[in-house]
């Protein structure tokens, strides 16, 4: 029982990924999606990231730009009196 067991054993493994018509059929192993689902998460984060930086160095620049203008509408302002 057991050299039959074995025989099964390397038929199975000898027809792992093919039909029963000798066709290859695709395979996806567990590895496989967890790489998908690991580069998906990664890139994900590194779009939040991205998106993160720009609105700060956006806020940055708006807060210079915001600051210079009020400080040249003051001294405008007080050359007036």
């Amino acid at each position: 029982m057991h050299c039959c067991m074995e025989d099964g054993q390397r038929q199975h493994t000898a027809n792992r990924g093919h039909s029963p018509k000798g066709r290859a059929t695709p395979t996806r192993g567990s590895t496989t999606s967890f790489l998908t689902a690991t580069t998906l998460v990664y890139a994900i984060g590194a779009g939040i990231t991205a998106a993160a930086g720009t609105r700060l160095a956006l806020q940055l620049i708006l807060d210079e730009v915001f600051t210079l203008l009020s400080l040249k509408l003051q001294n405008t302002e007080c050359s007036a009196f």
